[in-house]
C-alpha cells in the first residue's frame, strides 16, 4: 500500500510559498492584491530565518545591485537583522513573480544603499576596511539588551501568543502570557521594557485600526477574525502593558549596589568574645567560621543567655565591629538558661532538628537577640547555610 504525502498543519493553514507565473500573473484589483501581498508577506514572517533572509538580500545587493566587492564586506559588517528586517520581503517576493509599482522599488534600492553607507561607515569607524581577519564589533548596551529581548521573551511571545492566533485560538484561558514572570527567567532588567512593549505595539496598533476600522488595509488583513476575537486579542496586549509597568516598578525597587562583603578575618578582626569559661565548661569557636554561615548559637556566661541565630540571606552572616548582620530577627531567639550544664553540651553535640526540640523543652521566656556580642559571650558553634 503506497503512503501518501500529506500536508503539515503549516502548510494546510499558511499554503505554499507565493509565487506568480505568466499564467498566474499578480492580481490588479486593487482589494484583491492588498490581500494577496499580506498573505505573501506573512507567509515570509511565518517562516522567518534570519540567516537564510540576510543571504537572499546580499545575494540580491551583489547580483542586482552590483555591489563590489568591498561593499558586500560592509553590508557584512552590520547586523543580520538590520540587512534582512525591512528588505528580505521586497526581494524574496520580486524574485516570486511580483510585480512592484516603480516607485516602491526604487524607495526600495534607495533604503539598501543607504544600508550600504551606513555599513562602509562602520568600517571606518573600526578600521578594519583591508583586514582580512574579522574583527569582533562591539555594540552598545542598548543594542545588545535588544537582541537578548529578541532572543528571550520575544521569542516567548510568538511561540505562546502569536502561533496560537493564527491557528485561531483566541480563548483567554488558553492563549496567556505571564510577562513578569518571564521577565524574572530571562533576567531581563527595566531597560528592556519598552523594547518588548515596541515590539508588542506593533501587534497592537495593527488590529487597533482593524478593530477601530480607522485603517483600510489592518481592516482586509484581519477580516478573517471576528470582531470578539479582536478584542480579546487587545485585552491580552493591555494586560502585557500592565504587567511591563510591574516590572518596571519593581526595577526601581531593587535598583540599589550591594557592596561585596570583607573577607572573614577582616570582619572579625575586631571582634570582642570570650574566649573559654571554666565554670561553664566551654571554649569559643574559631570567629572566622561566622560569616557565611547560616546558624550560630552564642552563650553569655555573665547573663546566663543562649542564644540562637539564623538567616535567611544566601550569603550568609556579616560581621561588623562587634555585632552580627543578616540574620533573621523573627527566626532567631535568646533564652536564659536555668541549668547551662545541662544544655550547653546537647548544643555542641546535636543536629540542628534536635537542638530545635531542646528548645522546645525549655520552659523560661523566648524573645529576639539584638545581634550585639561583648567580651562575655563564648561562640559555641557555627553551621553553614543550607542551600
Amino acid at each position: 500500500m503506497v503512503k501518501r504525502n500529506r500536508k503539515t498543519i503549516d502548510q494546510m493553514y499558511m499554503g505554499l510559498e507565493p509565487e506568480w507565473t505568466a499564467e498566474n500573473p499578480p492580481p490588479t484589483d486593487p482589494s484583491i492584491r492588498t490581500s494577496a501581498y499580506t498573505k505573501a508577506a506573512h507567509w515570509y514572517n511565518y517562516y522567518c530565518d534570519k540567516k537564510k533572509f540576510t543571504k537572499t538580500v546580499l545575494v540580491y545587493c551583489e547580483k542586482v545591485l552590483k555591489f563590489s566587492k568591498e561593499d558586500m564586506q560592509a553590508m557584512k559588517k552590520l547586523p543580520d537583522w538590520k540587512v534582512y528586517m525591512k528588505h528580505h520581503t521586497f526581494v524574496k517576493l520580486q524574485e516570486r513573480g511580483w510585480d512592484f509599482e516603480e516607485e516602491r522599488i526604487e524607495s526600495s534600492k534607495a533604503a539598501l544603499f543607504a544600508l550600504l553607507e551606513e555599513g562602509k561607515l562602520l568600517v571606518k569607524e573600526l578600521g578594519i576596511q583591508k583586514e582580512t581577519k574579522p574583527k569582533v564589533i562591539t555594540i552598545s548596551p542598548h543594542e545588545r539588551q535588544r537582541i537578548k529581548v529578541m532572543n528571550t521573551i520575544a521569542g516567548d511571545w510568538d511561540e505562546m501568543v502569536i502561533d496560537k492566533w493564527v491557528d485561531g485560538i483566541f480563548d483567554k484561558k488558553l492563549v496567556k502570557f505571564p510577562t513578569y514572570s518571564l521577565f524574572q527567567l530571562h533576567g531581563l532588567k527595566g531597560s528592556a521594557i519598552n523594547i518588548f512593549k515596541d515590539y508588542v505595539m506593533e501587534e497592537y496598533t495593527d488590529i487597533k485600526h482593524a478593530y477601530d476600522k480607522t485603517d483600510d488595509q489592518s481592516v482586509e488583513a484581519y477580516d478573517h477574525i471576528k470582531k470578539g476575537n479582536l478584542r480579546l486579542m487587545l485585552n491580552l496586549m493591555d494586560g502585557i502593558f500592565e504587567d511591563l509597568e510591574r516590572v518596571r516598578e519593581s526595577a526601581k525597587s531593587v535598583r540599589t549596589r550591594n557592596k561585596k562583603p570583607k573577607a572573614r578575618d577582616a570582619q572579625v578582626k575586631t571582634l570582642n568574645y570570650l574566649k573559654d569559661h571554666e565554670e561553664s565548661k566551654v571554649v569559643s569557636i574559631n570567629p572566622v567560621l561566622i560569616p557565611q554561615a547560616g546558624w550560630l548559637w552564642t552563650y553569655n556566661t555573665k547573663t546566663k543567655r543562649l542564644t540562637e541565630f539564623k538567616t535567611n540571606s544566601t550569603e550568609g552572616f556579616e560581621v561588623r565591629g562587634s555585632t552580627l548582620q543578616k540574620f533573621d530577627e523573627v527566626a532567631s531567639r535568646v533564652t536564659v538558661l536555668r541549668k547551662p550544664l545541662d544544655v550547653l553540651p546537647q548544643i555542641l553535640n546535636k543536629t540542628i532538628k534536635q537542638i530545635d526540640n531542646v528548645w522546645k523543652g525549655l520552659t523560661t521566656k523566648v524573645t529576639n537577640p539584638t545581634g550585639r556580642i561583648n567580651k562575655d559571650t563564648i561562640l559555641l558553634r557555627a553551621e553553614e547555610y543550607i542551600r
